[in-house]
């Protein structure tokens, strides 16, 4: 296990995609074969949760036998003001989600109350929106930061990088029969948003405040698309959530050009 260390810091690149892999690929495997024995589809939330949920755990696994749980922010609640400061955040995100998407600000809170989808949504989005931040903003993240960190550029090539990766992986959208146009505003808007929620873990230490904003942005638009029509065409509603989410980004690369090189990353064995 320690040997694995030393690979993450010489090929970091290659390491965060290997563990990208191995995640897809775990996951796969746990939702081929707990639909297989649940006797259910594959694309029901049973085996997706399973294998959601079974794949994070297994890397979380390898995580704490390397001692990297706190480095990554997951077992970190972080202080007061991260979270003072994430209630702004949020309502921004809402308004840039409702008013790109839809067009309007309106939400029916009791929708909750009355709507069994919108109950399965919140757990839904709880687990994914988790399970993307601890990988994405948790592990690989670290491990790129860990291994380029030490200068103003390679932190800002770590955060930029690990971007593009959670982007890339919304490539996977077009596969549901999104346009190219769709598809590839999909990607900018995960590249964006892994930025600026890159800077967010980087400053604070701990997931738990961007797995919130993941989480309950991602909730608010689903929610209010069961009851609202998206602007059309699809693409014209992305890009315009995208340019709300903009300001953000920028926002974060500037915040890490005045960010102290040792606030950037932790790598102290863990008692």
């Amino acid at each position: 296990m320690e040997a694995i260390k030393p690979f993450s810091n010489r090929r970091p690149l290659v390491f965060v995609l290997l563990i990208l892999l191995s995640w897809l690929l775990v996951g796969a495997v746990l939702v081929f074969g707990s639909a297989a024995v649940l006797d259910l589809s594959i694309i029901e939330d049973v085996p997706q949760m399973i294998g959601t949920l079974g794949s994070i755990f297994i890397l979380l696994l390898i995580a704490w036998r390397l001692g990297w749980l706190k480095s990554i922010g997951i077992t970190r609640l972080g202080n007061w003001k991260a979270w003072l400061i994430t209630i702004p955040l949020l309502l921004y995100l809402v308004f840039a989600y409702s008013y790109g998407f839809f067009g309007d600000l309106s939400f029916d809170l009791g929708i909750f109350s009355h709507s069994e989808t919108a109950r399965q949504l919140l757990l839904r989005q709880g687990i994914v929106c988790f399970v993307e931040e601890t990988l994405f903003r948790g592990l690989i993240l670290y491990v790129l930061v860990k291994a380029w960190g030490g200068s103003k550029r390679g932190l800002i090539r770590s955060v930029v990088v690990q971007a593009f990766i959670f982007g890339a992986i919304h490539m996977l959208q077009a596969a549901g029969g999104s346009s190219l146009g769709t598809t590839l505003l999909v990607v900018l808007n995960g590249i964006v948003s892994g930025i600026w929620w890159a800077v967010l873990v980087l400053n604070w230490k701990s997931l738990w405040q961007v797995i919130l904003l993941h989480s309950l942005s991602n909730l608010f638009m689903q929610v209010k698309s069961l009851s609202s029509a998206a602007l059309e065409p699809a693409f014209l509603a992305y890009g315009r959530a995208t340019l709300f989410e903009l300001p953000l980004a920028v926002l974060g690369i500037w915040l890490l050009l005045i960010m102290p090189l040792d606030r950037s990353v932790e790598d102290k064995p863990e008692g």
